[in-house]
Order: structure tokens, then sequence, then C-alpha cells
């Protein structure tokens, strides 16, 4: 009896060390699972696709926010991404096993919870044959290399179908902005090789390059292929409206579905090969090189509805919402709406564009979209300049005489360009975004104690700098208003005449530079704009920022409302604004 029932427990270890699964990942990392997951979360589409294709789609309890196909893996939880995962919904899911990229954040914290993690990389086609055969072994699949067989079967009679005439055509293939392309190496690349279409990008620039735009005009290739976000625009980057590709239309752009299939290493690439054959061969959908019209229209309407506004605008008041038409009856009421609402309304919206404008310049030109003039400096330096004139003639900076206007705007621009010059020798450039930033901060407060300083030494002006400090439009007459819609639409010319090198300097110095843009002239110019539009704004308005809760507001007409005569409500509280 003993020595049966030892028997039946040898027999049990045997069969649990049997049923255990033990692979390597493609970080080397052994992982040993105690049996074949029937519990999974994957955190990568083409692995929620391969796992799926192997007959294993019931097994998973959760994907990321990308992975779309095949169709019932849409009603399964999402748990964020492979660069934000949602730990916290990844832990309740309690998968067996957690499967993943390399190069996935979130890594180290899954596993100290206890879950066993497997990250896998596919860049080409043996790492799509090779992860298969890993995810076969985790799954129990028997014959997972049946999948590959199929693949590599699919594309062949894809090769085969290629028309002898698309054979050696010359492409190059975006996979996102930047521009990013697809290398010779990557599995694209293996793909369009198979094909027999030539790719100019070769494999010594890596599987996905950022390339300078130079470097497509010098290949010039017989066809572009992109996907349908990243196509707009194109035809208008610098030189690229003489490439051969677009002159003969054979742009072939893929909607979101199409792109899907071709960006992801796995069992759909027989029909990425399919439909890269379909632009090989002359039969994608090609797209329309006119300019997008869409900016005119929406500019368009964006005038109306400013022209709307303000007449809106001129029309409330302290005593709420008035008609601006049948004030023209009243000689009191026409007055105040000329000489008081009208010009304050322009005057704001005048200076909401100034800024605005500021803010969009300094983010093109120091690549960094949390560069405002409030954190490199510029209105704080205008500040300080308009506080030192006040302390020296003694008079308002709501004054209404052009002259004063004229001079703390003068004083205001050199202030903003000091201000912008400080923040920039203090980070020594512009390359590095976090050093610039915390420069634009210390100049900031620097520049704001200085201005205290010269508040407390000629304390005359004291009331009419906290006046300045709050920031109001509501002292702006026609002379203030005069000066920024002045200065707003040269200053908007010269930033518009200088939109294409801004792209090309957002591409990197290295790459703008090789482009033969002026650098040295086009920072100094934006400088200027930059430094000019704050110091217009900031010298008629004083200091406005923009302060607050993202949520939803709703706003009415109310007269407890002074001076905007608006009530609004938030989530949690209630202010005019």
């Amino acid at each position: 009896m003993r020595a049966w029932l030892l028997a039946c427990a040898l027999a049990l270890a045997s069969a649990g060390s049997l049923a255990a699964v033990q692979v390597q990942d493609d970080r080397g990392v052994l992982v040993t699972l105690d049996a074949s997951p029937r519990r999974i979360v994957s955190l990568m589409p083409s692995l929620t696709e391969a796992v799926c294709e192997l007959g294993a789609c019931a097994r998973l309890v959760g994907i990321d926010r990308y992975s779309n196909h095949p169709a019932p893996v849409r009603a399964l939880p999402q748990v964020g991404g492979g660069i934000d995962p949602n730990i916290e919904a990844v832990v309740a899911l309690r998968p067996d096993v957690v499967l993943l990229s390399k190069s996935a954040r979130g890594i180290p914290q899954l596993e100290a919870l206890g879950l066993k993690v497997v990250a896998l990389e596919q860049n080409d086609a043996a790492d799509v044959r090779r992860v298969l055969d890993v995810l076969g072994r985790v799954l129990g699949v028997a014959d997972a290399q049946r999948v590959w067989r199929e693949i590599d079967a699919g594309v062949a009679a894809a090769a085969r179908s290629v028309p002898p005439a698309a054979r050696g055509t010359r492409v190059y293939f975006e996979v996102s902005r930047g521009p990013y392309a697809a290398g010779a190496n990557s599995f694209l690349g293996e793909l369009l090789q198979r094909l027999g279409a030539r790719n100019v990008v070769g494999p010594e620039l890596g599987m996905f390059p950022r390339i300078n735009p130079e470097f497509v005009v010098r290949a010039d290739p017989d066809v572009i292929m992109v996907g349908e976000l990243n196509a707009t625009g194109m035809a208008q980057r610098p030189g690229w409206s003489s490439l051969r590709a677009l002159r003969q239309g054979r742009l072939c752009v893929y909607n979101a579905d199409e792109s899907d299939v071709l960006m992801r290493p796995g069992p759909r690439m027989a029909e990425a090969a399919r439909l890269l054959v379909r632009c090989c061969g002359g039969e994608s959908r090609p797209m329309s090189l006119q300019r997008d019209r869409r900016g005119f229209v929406l500019g368009l309407l964006l005038l109306v509805a400013a022209a709307g506004l303000l007449v809106v605008g001129a029309g409330i008041g302290s005593t709420g919402f008035e008609s601006v038409w049948a004030a023209r009856h009243d000689e009191v009421a026409w007055r105040i709406v000329r000489d008081i609402r009208l010009p304050r309304t322009l005057g704001a919206r005048a200076a909401g564009a100034l800024l605005g404008l500021a803010g969009a310049v300094a983010q093109g030109l120091f690549r960094n979209p949390l560069a405002d003039p409030y954190l490199l400096g510029s209105a704080s330096g205008a500040a300080l300049a308009v506080a030192l004139v006040l302390a020296f003639s003694g008079a308002s900076p709501f004054a209404g005489a052009w002259l004063l206007r004229v001079g703390l705007t003068g004083a205001a621009f050199v202030g903003a360009v000091a201000g912008v010059l400080l923040t920039l020798a203090l980070a020594n450039g512009v390359l590095h975004t976090l050093r610039l930033l915390l420069a634009g901060v210390i100049v900031g407060v620097v520049l704001g104690a200085a201005r205290d300083v010269a508040t407390l030494a000629a304390p005359d002006i004291l009331q009419a700098m906290q006046a300045f400090m709050l920031g109001t439009t509501g002292f702006v007459d026609w002379g203030a208003a005069g000066v920024m819609l002045g200065l707003l639409p040269p200053l908007l010319a010269v930033a518009w005449a200088t939109g294409r090198m801004l792209d090309g300097l957002a591409l990197g110095e290295s790459t703008a530079a090789s482009l033969g843009l002026p650098l040295g002239a086009l920072r100094a110019t934006l400088v200027a704009v930059l430094a000019l539009a704050t110091g217009a704004a900031v010298a008629q308005t004083g200091l406005i920022a923009f302060v607050g809760w993202p949520r939803r507001t709703w706003c009415v007409p109310s007269r407890r409302c002074r001076t905007a005569g608006w009530w609004c409500w938030r989530r949690s509280w209630a202010a005019c604004c």
C-alpha cells in the first residue's frame, strides 16, 4: 500500500513538472510559469494578435488601449499602454502572465508585485518567427510555427503578384512624423525587399531612423508610403514639392486600419504585403496634393466669431448686458460704449492675441511645449522696465497719453529682450529643456525682486504698480488699444513669414543648419517678435496670466459681477470671471 501511494505521489510530481513552463524572454530573463497561463494581459497590439492567432484569445483578460484586432478583444478591459501601463488595473485582473515589449515601462513594478512578465521585441521577420515560437511554448501550442508558415506563404504569394514593371521601385516609407522612416533591415524593409522594391533608407541608418528631410530630397523616391495622420502638409515641406513621387501623384496614403496592419509585425504581415503590392503597382488611393483649405476656413470662422464676440463684449457692462444697437439712441449709453467698452474689448482681444503669438513663437523657437512669455523671463523683464519708467516719471501705467503709451511699450520691449537674453545666457542656449525652464524661473524671480525694489524706492507709484501687477483691461482706452492693434499685424506678418523656417528649426538645430536656414538671423528675429509682443501687451494691460483649474465652467450674465458681468460656476467653487 505504501509503495502504491509513493508511486502516485511521484507520478503527480512528474505531471506537475511537465506542466510547468519555462521560457527566456528578450531581456535574457528566464521566466518560469507553474502551468500554461489561463489569464493573460497583453500590452502590445502585435502580441495580442499573435495570442489570438495561436488560438488563445479566450485567455486574454486585459489589453492595451491600441489593441483592436481581432474584433472580440475590443470588449476586454484596457489597462493603458506600453509606455504608460495602469499597474493597479493590471494587478486587479490577476493575470498569470503579462506580455509586453522589452522597452515598455512598468516591468520592475509588475515583477515587484509578484506578476510574471514576458518581454518580447519584434523588429524584423526573424523576431516575428522567434516570438511566435516563444508564445507557443508559453501557451502550450504544439505547432506554433504553423502561423509563421502561413505568413511566409502569404508574403511569397504577394511577391509573385507584383507586376514586372513595378519591380525595382524605389520606396520611402514614413512611419511617423519627425520624420521617422522604415529602414531596410526592419520588418517593413524586409517585406519591401521580398516584393522586389528598393528601400531608399539603407540598413546602415538603423531599423526606424529619424531622417533628415534633405535626405529624402536627395533620394527622390518613386513612391512614398505614409499613414493618413502623417500625410497632411507633406507636399509643403521645404524642398519636397519637387519630389518625383509627389509630382507624379504616387503618394500612397493608408487609413488607420491599414496603418495598423502595416505597422504591426505579426500574423497580418501577409495582408501588409498585399497592401504594399497595391501601392507599388499603382493601385493605392492617392492623396490630393492640393493645399489644405481647412485652415483658411477655420480662420474665417474664427474672424466671424471674433466679430460677434466684439459686439457682445461692447454690450457687457456694470449693469449686465445691453444691446449696442439700442445704445445708439442714448447719448450717455453710446458714449460709454464708444469710449469705454469698445476700446476695452478690442484691447483685451489684442492683448490675448499678442500673448498667444508670443507663446507660440517661444514654443517653436525653444522647441518646448511648456515655454511661454512668463516662463522665459520676458514678462518679468517687461514689468521691471515699466516699473523703472514709472519710478522716474511718476506717471500712472494706465495714463492715456499716446507718448507715454508708446514709451511704456518701448521700455517693456527692452526689458522683455533683456529677460529672454538673461534666460538664454543662464541656460547656456536652448539645447537643454529642463535647464531652460529652470533658468526662466530664476530670471523671473530675480527680475521680480528687482521690480519690487524699484517700487519700494518710489512709494508714490506703489498703488499704480499694484494695479499693474494684478493686470486688467478695464482701463484700456483707444490709445492703448491702438498701440496693441498697430503692432499686432506686422508681428503676425513676421511670424507668418518665418513659419516655414520655424518648422525646420523644430527638426533640430543640426537638421535646420543642413537645410541652409540662417539660424542666427532667425533666432534674433523671433526673439524680437517674442519680446515686442510681450512688451506691448504687458505695458498696456499689466501682467495678465491664466490661473485656474481645467474644469467645466458655466457662465451666465449677472449684475453681481461689476467688472465682467458674468458669474461662473465650477465644480467646487464660483467666481466672477
